[in-house]
């Protein structure tokens, strides 16, 4: 098919040229479409085609290539018709390139094309420390930093489809990957958190400011300052005493607001520690129409971004986003794609509270929304893992009542791939079904993946649940997936191989301590002759499909850390296996580890007698033991 713009298209012509080229990747023929390209005042996208002449009315270059793409699903129709009312001056995604997992250049070119055929129009960069700060070698240092020329080159690129792309970074917490090293150790309030105060740590913040907003065209930039829960009670008590939260978040923010307003800056902060601060309770529980006349408020010109990931009632949202609104002048949404939780998303709960904060935000008027795509605790989901909640984000930003339909059509538009497949990952996690959408995020691939299976730490939490009859059923499903998103080959091969190791290993702990305790030599001669060698042959096959996908997606900086557990859990069953044998071999006379009671790790929700439950960090999956001795 071959396209030929008429109208004024030169601001769209380079990025249409690319969609067509690398994302479509049709082949010039006979069939000829002619598209009219008309830039219009107001929100309104507007697609029409009558047999080969076509038309697009677009508010803003982003809303074009989402018209291109929807135009070019329907090109094969004789007649075809679409208005669309963007319901946010500004919708995109966040990007965690700083949870180990950097991600390429021409990785985050790729999300850039699939962004932009949505319609999405903001990009955020999550960077603690994976940025070059001139002068500062420990700045980032073994970590896979960017350098000013990378971040250009995707600032450029993404200015291509009208996208905006945001330095997102910290300047108070989350910092302990830069506060560990000598160059900045005298300016630790804690080990996470920057001295407020000193005349160092500005001099240092205003660099990094500096730098991180150096290779954009954007004067925007996130500033970060969340989950600062110790702030004030290190080094900054020994050195002034005891002074409240609010009143140290005021003095810090009015000097970072300063160096904002030095360098042209129009910041913004995750509003966590402003809302506790002032309410004294958790984040999420401030009392329902409470007066915020008397609280300690942002500067005018801050934006306050609420983030929210975990409720499923419109109430919680719009009374959050209400105080807000009360305190602040501009306020960002930010919602989440749910791929942090562990080895698989939690996409089922991602959908269904995005589908419900994203309508309050309609309701309420907020302008400016965000999908945050994290990568907690080693990035070992994937980033592509959540692009359904990408999608989600641009057909509720287009005006549309989110719909299994709607999301289906536009992955793949967008994706080239599966909707319902790859919220088949959802299953991983997804066992006790009393747990609806598995709001209360439930991890049992993890850790029952990384679990030692002599100490059986989880075995009494998953008591009750058909454990391999879940993954069992789930490795059939997963072995359609993967013929049918070749786009996605690595990925669904991946989980296919994840559901087998949790289909041999998931209760093996439970059947090697039976065995063990009923003196049955048979089982467990079988379990380490046959069913141990098995799980590590294909914990090593994880292990090299994983990395082949960060590969070619992230720089290769910390991958080890994957190598590390994937590794770690096959020679601790082999050490098993040596364990079992010489107990069978009179060696010795007893496993003391399956002799240890097994407990509940958390008990069930009150009023039931079983329950699976969270825990997605590995250091405390492991062992009962400390990973490291000291605090």
């Amino acid at each position: 098919m071959k396209i030929i713009f008429s109208g004024d298209y030169r601001e769209i012509q380079k990025g249409a040229s690319i969609l067509f080229e690398e994302a479509f990747q049709e082949e010039n023929g006979e069939n000829c479409l002619t598209v009219s390209a008309v830039h219009v005042e107001g929100r309104q996208l507007s697609v029409e085609k009558h047999g080969s002449s076509c038309q697009i009315k677009y508010p803003k270059k982003a809303a074009f290539f989402r018209g291109l793409s929807l135009l070019l699903e329907h090109a094969k129709e004789q007649d075809y018709e679409l208005h669309e009312t963007i319901a946010f001056c500004t919708n995109g995604s966040m990007l965690d390139c700083s949870r180990n997992a950097v991600l390429k250049v021409e990785k985050i070119r790729d999300i850039i094309r699939k962004m932009a055929l949505l319609g999405l129009d903001r990009l955020m960069l999550y960077t603690e420390d994976t940025y070059e700060v001139p002068g500062h070698p420990y700045f980032g240092a073994y970590r896979g930093r960017y350098t000013k020329e990378e971040l250009r080159e995707c600032d450029d690129y993404a200015d291509i489809f009208g996208i905006e792309i945001i330095p997102c970074i910290q300047t108070l917490a989350h910092l302990h990957n830069v506060l560990k090293w000598p160059e900045f150790i005298d300016l630790q309030d804690t080990k996470d958190i920057i001295l407020v105060g000193e005349q160092k740590t500005y001099a240092l913040l205003r660099e990094m400011i500096a730098a991180a907003s150096a290779p954009y065209r954007s004067r925007k930039i996130h500033l970060g300052m969340d989950e600062a829960a110790m702030l004030g009670f290190g080094n900054y008590f020994r050195k002034n005493g005891y002074q409240s939260a609010e009143m140290i978040m005021k003095e810090h923010l009015e000097q970072v607001y300063s160096i904002c307003e030095e360098l042209g800056l129009e910041p913004m902060i995750w509003s966590d520690m402003y809302i506790t601060s002032n309410t004294k309770r958790g984040y999420y529980d401030t009392p329902k129409n409470v007066d915020t006349s008397d609280w300690v408020k942002p500067p005018k010109g801050l934006g306050l971004v609420y983030w929210d990931y975990y409720h499923h009632e419109e109430e919680v949202y719009e009374n959050n986003l209400k105080v807000h609104m009360e305190i602040a002048g501009n306020v960002v949404f930010a919602g989440g794609s749910w791929i942090w939780n562990g080895v698989a998303p939690n996409l089922e709960k991602a959908v269904d509270s995005s589908a419900v904060a994203l309508n309050v935000c309609k309701n309420l008027g907020i302008q400016n929304v965000i999908c945050t795509f994290w990568q907690d605790n080693g990035a070992e989901t994937t980033m592509e893992a959540g692009y359904p909640i990408m999608a989600l984000f641009a057909e509720a930003g287009y005006g549309h009542e989110v719909t299994d339909g709607r999301l289906r059509a536009a992955f793949a538009r967008c994706f080239d791939g599966s909707y319902d497949d790859f919220l088949l990952l959802s299953e991983f996690d997804h066992i006790d079904k009393e747990n609806q959408n598995n709001e209360k995020d439930d991890t049992p691939s993890k850790f029952l993946l990384y679990q030692d299976i002599l100490l059986g730490i989880f075995d009494r939490q998953i008591e009750g649940f058909e454990i391999t009859a879940h993954y069992q059923k789930l490795n059939r499903k997963l072995r359609h997936a993967v013929s049918n998103n070749p786009g996605y080959l690595d990925l669904f091969a991946y989980y296919l191989t994840l559901s087998e190791i949790l289909m041999l290993k998931g209760e093996m702990g439970i059947r090697l301590k039976s065995a063990y305790d009923s003196g049955n030599e048979e089982e467990l001669r079988e379990i380490a002759d046959v069913q141990i060698p098995e799980c590590c042959k294909l914990l090593d096959e994880l292990r090299l499909q994983r990395e082949n996908i960060w590969m070619a997606a992230c720089k290769p900086f910390g991958f080890e850390l994957l190598d590390i557990r994937f590794g770690g859990t096959a020679v601790r069953m082999s050490s098993a296996a040596r364990r079992i044998h010489s107990y069978l071999s009179g060696q010795i006379e007893r496993i003391e580890e399956l002799e240890e009671p097994r407990l509940l790790y958390r008990y069930p929700q009150e009023g039931k007698t079983k329950g699976l439950c969270w825990e997605s960090f590995w250091q405390n999956i492991i062992s009962g033991c400390d990973l490291s001795d000291t605090i």
